[in-house]
């Protein structure tokens, strides 16, 4: 008893490094939430980049046969978040054989996006810019200017972040320039970084990690969050093994660098984030002999590897994703199509995006898949003895504290409680198209959904309401009847400076009838007009 007392002591004291590690992956499925087709302009050769924007849209750059048999054409397209084309532009033509090699970028704003096409990547002298709302309306008219030696840079969304580096060298110094800048807030910062292949990661709380072979030779991690505020964290030791930080991902406060050894072989560095050291190391191998590592990713709490393979009859890279458990070990996750094109998997969310093709019709699908697990926001510990287990300590390892809007806390809630989005849509009667609108934040949440929606997933329903689902909750009808009564006015009076007829705002104070959104905003504009601010009524009830 007493050593069984000493492990329990042990392991209470762990738990609170262990927070960031992995899920256990003992039970993790993926499930298909949604499949819908994409209709290219034309048929891609083969994708060149994928970048995903703030309100959940995709642009693609791909390359495509041109009119010409000899000739390849370059095109930029906008799909929407279930892969509705919003716009196409042809970009360029090229010769696939000749001296000159292309290249199209993405760069993030707040409210656009901007399309930078190069015709030529060995000098990137000239460049032609389009500016776009990510809604695909074109804000101006494409603008070609020439540019100095060195002044273009290569753009990389990361995160919440856009990070450009410079292309080419002005001098002789072995320091490049880069430029991060927080997409939503537009602040910037420029940087001198000795490592060329310097590896950008987000981690979970919305921070840039920049890790680089520095000019020391050593490992040097940067953070930097919305504000610019930098962190530098350097680590001396033979870590690198003359090799770069190739790609990297982030669960809780543990970060996942993989350094490179062969194709088929990587070096896992685990770096806690808070302690600021490396802690362990993991050998990643390929699944298969013809097959090379690509990257790792997180999705949620879990981590994930990527192997590519080359199709030799299509010519093109396809990959496949697996699952990693706690001893690195791999285990394949099943995809709907042979040929995924792009992979693309939320840091705070057990979700993943793909592009598929299916070979035989030459068809491509935009593809969303959840992971599910009844331990996917748990970590336990287990002590056995004799067989028999003994004790099972498990702590949360994450919260709904960061959902800050009503799709966020919903799907968060329906993630950890296990239920895919068929699931709980058909337990409260809509389609799952709709719901996953509503976890998108796409469209507002009807009031009685919202209200089924928090009974299923015993979850606070004030927290899917927005200001007029709000108001139909306070109650609406006791609302207005209130606030006509503190302002001294009839039923007739409120109905006319409304603009209703007396019959209908009668209703509403009878239950009859509930106010409708167009409706609901002629309210606030007469309640404006009379200086009456509707928030101080809602705050009320929700002290109350």
């Amino acid at each position: 008893m007493k050593r069984l007392l000493g492990l329990l002591l042990a392991m209470m004291v762990m738990m609170g490094g262990m927070a960031g590690a992995q899920a256990s992956t003992d039970n993790v499925s993926m499930q298909l939430i949604r499949m819908n087709p994409l209709a290219f302009r034309k048929e891609p050769v083969e994708l060149y980049s994928v970048t995903h924007t703030p309100n959940g849209s995709f642009v693609v750059i791909y390359f495509a046969e041109g009119e010409k048999t000899e000739l390849q054409e370059m095109w930029m397209e906008l799909f929407d978040s279930v892969g509705t084309s919003l716009l196409s532009a042809k970009l360029g033509e090229f010769d696939p054989n000749g001296e000159q090699i292309p290249h199209g970028q993405i760069i993030l704003k707040k409210d656009r996006f901007i399309c930078e096409y190069y015709p030529d990547i060995t000098s990137m002298e000239v460049c032609t810019q389009t500016v776009y709302r990510y809604t695909g309306k074109r804000i101006q008219k494409p603008t070609t200017k020439k540019l100095k030696f060195g002044a273009a840079p290569y753009a990389q969304h990361v995160g919440d972040y856009m990070v450009e580096k410079q292309a080419h060298s002005e001098d002789e110094t072995p320091f490049r320039t880069v430029k991060i800048t927080h997409i939503a807030s537009g602040k910037s910062k420029k940087l001198m970084i000795y490592d060329w292949s310097f590896c950008a990661f987000p981690d979970q709380d919305g921070n840039l990690l920049i890790a680089q072979q520095n000019e020391k030779g050593n490992l040097e991690i940067r953070s930097y969050n919305a504000a610019m505020q930098e962190s530098i964290v350097e680590l001396s030791g033979d870590f690198l093994q003359n090799e770069n930080v190739r790609d990297a991902a982030c669960i809780g406060q543990t970060a996942y660098m993989r350094i490179r050894l062969t194709n088929e072989k990587s070096e896992i560095l685990l770096y806690d984030i808070t302690q600021q050291k490396i802690t362990d190391s993991q050998t990643l191998l390929a699944v298969d002999d013809n097959s090379y590592i690509a990257e790792i990713k997180a999705a949620g709490a879990v981590l994930l590897s990527v192997d590519g393979y080359w199709n030799r009859e299509l010519q093109r890279q396809k990959y496949q994703i697996n699952l990693l458990n706690e001893h690195f070990e791999t285990s394949r996750l099943t995809l709907q199509h042979e040929s995924c094109l792009y992979i693309f998997t939320d840091v705070e969310q057990a979700d993943i995006t793909t592009i598929e093709m299916d070979e035989k019709s030459h068809s491509y699908f935009v593809c969303s898949y959840s992971i599910t697990d009844s331990n996917l926001n748990h970590t336990g510990i287990y002590l056995y003895s004799k067989g028999k287990i003994m004790i099972h300590l498990t702590f949360d390892y994450k919260t709904d504290e960061k959902c800050t809007t009503p799709g966020q806390y919903l799907k968060y809630h329906r993630t950890f409680q296990g239920l895919s989005t068929r699931e709980l849509a058909e337990k409260v009667g809509i389609v799952p198209a709709t719901l996953v609108l509503y976890e998108n934040d796409r469209h507002p949440i009807k009031y009685s959904t919202a209200v089924a929606l928090a009974n299923v997933l015993g979850i606070d329903r004030n927290r899917l309401l927005d200001e007029y689902t709000a108001f139909v909750d306070y109650p609406y009808f006791s609302l207005l009847k209130k606030v006509r009564q503190d302002l001294s006015l009839t039923q007739i009076q409120m109905a006319e400076l409304i603009g209703i007829g007396q019959t209908s705002y009668s209703g509403w104070e009878r239950e009859i009838r509930v106010p409708r959104r167009k409706e609901y905003d002629k309210i606030l504009a007469a309640l404006k007009k009379l200086r009456v601010n509707v928030d101080t009524y809602l705050c009320q009830s929700a002290s109350i």
